[in-house]
């Protein structure tokens, strides 16, 4: 399937260069230049946060933060190693202030992390992977961010059905990946 995908965008964009050159590559050119300033618009972006997190983290602030939803994830995961435990809250914590891609190295931190030794995902590992990709946002920054970059007029009017829909997502997910852990167990 995905093979036959791949011809029939080819050969698509064949046709438009031989019958349409002018057309063709002043798209392309555009498609460019317009994946150049999105990368540089998330570059700043994640750069400002990513420097916030590192003040966080030089001023004590991430481990107060680890510190207040160690109960949730203590709950949630069962007793976990402090170092474990404070990788996994830092990850949740950016995925809340709407930064998913400063989370991801920490995500991946944590899933080693959390690995027994087996090549198979643990429920654990399972249900992290659900609360990373629901991702709870209180405060969507980055598209945010990137509404304010493209010149929207009320970037943040996001903020509400955002909130929303991941909380929703979010309880889903987790009482379905909670529900499916106890299931395979028996």
């Amino acid at each position: 399937m995905n093979k036959i995908w791949t011809i029939c965008i080819t050969t698509s964009i064949i046709l438009l260069i031989v019958f349409s050159p002018t057309t063709a590559l002043s798209s392309m050119i555009e498609a460019s230049e317009n994946s150049f300033l999105l990368c540089f618009d998330l570059l700043v972006i994640y750069s400002i946060w990513l420097g916030l997190l590192q003040i966080a983290e030089d001023s004590g602030l991430s481990n107060k933060l680890a510190k207040s939803l160690s109960p949730f994830t203590n709950r949630l995961f069962g007793k976990l190693d402090p170092e474990t435990n404070k990788i996994i809250c830092l990850s949740i914590s950016t995925n809340i202030l709407g930064m998913g891609g400063v989370s991801t190295p920490m995500g991946i931190e944590a899933m080693k992390r959390m690995q027994d030794g087996s090549n198979k995902a643990t429920p654990n590992m399972k249900l992290f992977f659900v609360l990373c990709a629901t991702s709870l946002q209180i405060l969507p920054t980055t598209v945010i961010g990137l509404r304010v970059a493209n010149g929207s007029a009320s970037s943040g009017d996001i903020f509400l059905p955002t909130l929303i829909t991941t909380l929703i997502t979010t309880l889903v997910g987790v009482c379905l990946s909670l529900l499916l852990n106890r299931v395979t167990k028996k």
